[in-house]
């Protein structure tokens, strides 16, 4: 007893010495951050718990940065501007020990947010801390300098917050819960819970470390930017002897602390106040992510031997162990019976419950429950009640998947939980139902916070989860043209531009109908009609499509009413026509005058003529047509042709040009009805028509009569001698022919009778009246019809 009790007076003068108490206060404290739902943002909140008794909330500033460094260089990068927002003295479960040792401790927490942007992609991350002297000097584990006491850094070790392609790593880091401020007296079983809570579920490593003292003391209170700090090598406090990171309280077993949840184990041996440091590693998937780590101190005391009864915790006056009930029900739980002379502390999974020190409590979370007790008067250890377990029934988890909920802003992400017969759901945004949203299933387009209410027929409970919602920014883009349609061959002009792009680099691809096209600047200049496609994708995957369709107006089909072949220039001029709604249009060409043809100007040839036209709807059009214009076909022929019965005729005609064919109508009699001039030897009267066509389909036709006459009888001999025989030369038939011409040569060729039209008949005289002397003589007649005809032959004149 003695020797606890010199001890105590050791710490105790240990603790009040005036020169430590004044100048020193820093207990401990950590560092989070959480983030905000908005690219690269983040709120932080530094805890940092200060011994009222060295100094007071209120003398502490109401401002401070955080300090962001490079892992890898260990260079400064930014400030963050911290704010006071509270101060909450902590909860001791042992009143009358604090009030004997004049113990109260505050924790400050400030807070800020701050934006990070795509340049924070360095290899090995980034650690931010704060830096400040000076620390709470009572402590016995820690080597402290009369002259110049040590400071405290608290900070975070995180993965870059972007990669090199400007996709964004999401985190949160592990959150402390507020510390009791508890005594344990010497030979207590020492349970420090140090657990911390992940938001993002991910694995939590824990481990005792030394103290980090940083680069701050009582003449440097802040740290400088211009330090350059080797993280691997960080200035550490000198632990006191025989103290050490795995051995910071005295203990008559050694220290422990747990892995998995953080739980520090040992038994006090020795009195004095003691600090001692975790270390959380967080991992996801294997990997390190972040490293986090929480300072505090503990005060050890000698105790009174005494024990207070131990309190009982019932429900409707009944003591329980385990009660069940629906997530977020209420039990009132309350000590019986409640004795006036002890203090008490509710707890909740060890933690002490501010303002819980009467004999009830409604407790309406799962959990662990206890109360703690404590003389009013004397320093004594506390006694636990047995726990109260408050437990949900088991129902199957109601767990919204995706577990992350990260999508672009143009997109739509499908949430859900797993269906089950007989649920009744319910979900909300930012606390406000959301209409119609009474299944299993949630299409969600925009952030927030969502909540899924599931409703179990069997116990009428209320399960929930909820599930955070960040929207990325897709790029937003411009894509346009000069026109939605144009006619054929018109150009157009794109015009294409990304206005925004959340993340430093992305890539835009140009597609024309939906296939890859090069376009290196704008405006762009083409003729093809269609779909024309920006993509642009962001590193964060963001997807943003703008199109543009550009349609063809309808051409217009004109059409020039089709002209015959025009068969001689000499025809008159033709009107050109169009099938145009409109008036507008002008016709082109040889022979052309306005809308028209002239057949002279044209002259003989193959014309093509052109229309150019502008329709309503604004597109040109145009059409071309041909027009022949063929040479005048000039045919002469006899209308009669008064050959002798019997005789071969030719039916003569005369053409101007050598390309001709011919056809004759009817047939009949001819030796051949397709050439120009056939032979006729018909025996009655025949109309014969004569068709002469050119090579491109003109023609002309004549007509023309043969009338045969009766044959001629021509006697060779004659003998003028007046005996009333032969007297004269008489043709037979001659009346036949009303026109003709008879002619007589003599040897000498010399014309000794001549007559027309049978007017005289030849008597073997000469023109005097002379006897011609007998012999032999020539004749001639001819036959003056639509066709001559000559009859010639020896004659003689026999006396």
């Amino acid at each position: 007893m003695m020797k606890n009790t010199l001890r105590y007076c050791l710490f105790l003068l240990f603790a009040l010495s005036p020169f430590l108490i004044h100048a020193k206060h820093i207990m401990g404290g950590d560092l989070k951050m959480q983030h905000l739902g908005k690219r690269g943002s983040y709120h932080f909140t530094l805890s940092v718990f200060i011994d009222n008794i060295a100094s007071s909330a209120s003398s502490y500033e109401d401002a401070l940065n955080l300090m962001v460094y490079d892992r890898t260089t260990g260079r400064f990068i930014e400030a963050i501007a911290m704010r006071l927002t509270k101060t909450r003295d902590l909860v001791y479960d042992n009143p009358s020990c604090q009030k004997r040792f004049s113990f109260s401790a505050t924790e400050m927490l400030y807070e800020g947010d701050f934006t990070f942007n795509d340049g924070y992609n360095a290899e090995k991350g980034y650690v931010i801390l704060w830096d400040r002297c000076c620390r709470n000097t009572i402590t016995r584990n820690i080597a402290f300098t009369v002259t110049n006491n040590i400071g405290s850094m608290f900070s975070i070790e995180v993965k870059a917050f972007f990669d090199k392609n400007g996709r964004e790593f999401i985190n949160n880091t592990p959150d402390f819960s507020s510390p009791n401020g508890s005594f344990l007296c010497v030979k207590d079983v020492m349970a420090l819970n140090m657990q911390a809570y992940d938001k993002d579920g991910d694995e939590l490593r824990y481990s005792l470390i030394t103290p980090v003292r940083g680069y701050t003391n009582s003449i440097s209170l802040t740290a400088e930017d211009t330090t350059v700090m080797n993280f691997d090598k960080l200035p550490l406090v000198q632990w006191a002897n025989g103290f050490s990171a795995t051995s910071p309280i005295p203990s008559s077993v050694p220290i422990t602390i747990n892995a998995r949840t953080g739980l520090i184990e040992g038994k006090v041996s020795e009195v004095g106040v003691f600090v001692y440091a975790v270390m959380v590693e967080e991992f996801r998937n294997g990997e390190r992510i972040s490293v986090s780590k929480r300072e505090f101190q503990i005060a050890t005391v000698d105790c009174s031997l005494d024990s207070p009864p131990i309190p009982v915790i019932t429900h409707n006056d009944i003591a329980v162990e385990t009660l069940t009930g629906c997530e977020g029900d209420s039990f009132t739980l309350k000590i019986n019976p409640y004795n006036s002379n002890l203090n008490y502390q509710w707890q909740y999974n060890d933690n002490n419950l501010a303002f819980s020190t009467g004999s009830t409590i409604v407790a309406n979370l799962p959990g662990k429950y206890t109360v703690a007790a404590t003389f009013k008067d004397l320093c004594t250890s506390k006694v636990l009640s047995k726990a109260v377990h408050i437990k949900n029934h088991t129902l199957p988890d109601v767990n919204i998947t995706p577990n992350t909920a990260l999508f672009c802003d143009n997109t739509v992400l499908k949430i859900a939980v797993k269906d089950s017969v007989g649920n009744n759901y319910q979900w909300f945004r930012n606390q406000v139902p959301i209409a119609n949203s009474n299944a299993a299933a949630l299409e969600i387009k925009e952030d927030g916070m969502y909540i899924i209410e599931v409703k179990d027929q069997r116990y009428n409970c209320t399960r929930r989860d909820t599930l955070e919602a960040i929207t990325f920014k897709s790029p937003r883009l411009s894509l346009t043209a000069n026109a939605t349609s144009v006619c054929e061959k018109d150009t157009f002009s794109l015009f294409g531009k990304v206005l925004s792009v959340e993340t430093s680099q992305y890539t835009q691809n140009w597609f024309y109908e939906n296939k890859p096209i090069n376009i290196a600047g704008f405006p762009y200049l083409t003729t093809n009609k269609g779909k024309y496609t920006l993509k642009v994708e962001d590193s964060n995957g963001c997807i943003t499509e703008e199109s543009v369709v550009i349609a063809e107006k309808p051409s217009p089909i004109f059409q020039i009413t089709p002209i015959p072949t025009i068969c001689g220039v000499e025809l008159p001029p033709v009107p050109l026509q169009v099938n145009a709604t409109n008036n507008n249009g002008v016709f082109t060409g040889r022979g052309v005058d306005g809308n028209i043809f002239t057949p002279q100007k044209a002259g003989v040839g193959s014309h093509l003529i052109t229309y150019n036209g502008v329709a309503d709807n604004g597109c040109k059009g145009s059409a071309t047509q041909t027009i022949i214009v063929d040479a005048q076909i000039q045919l002469r022929m006899p209308p009669i042709f008064q050959p002798l019965k019997g005789s071969f005729v030719q039916l003569t005609n005369t053409v101007n040009r050598q390309d001709l064919s011919y056809s004759w109508t009817p047939a009949i009699n001819l030796d051949n009805p397709s050439i120009q001039i056939p032979t006729t030897n018909t025996l009655a009267k025949q109309t014969y028509t004569l068709r002469a066509s050119s090579p491109i389909g003109c023609f002309v036709e004549a007509q023309t009569v043969v009338e045969p006459y009766g044959t001629l009888y021509i006697p060779t001999a004659f003998t003028p001698n007046n005996d009333g025989q032969n007297d004269t030369w008489e043709i037979s038939n001659l009346n036949m022919f009303p026109a003709s011409i008879i002619q007589v040569y003599n040897r000498w060729g010399e014309l000794v009778f001549y007559s027309e039209n049978n007017q005289k008949i030849f008597d073997g005289k000469d023109f005097s009246g002379q006897q011609l002397s007998a012999g032999a003589y020539v004749y001639r007649i001819k036959i003056l019809t639509e066709n001559e005809y000559e009859y010639k032959g020896a004659l003689t004149i026999i006396r």
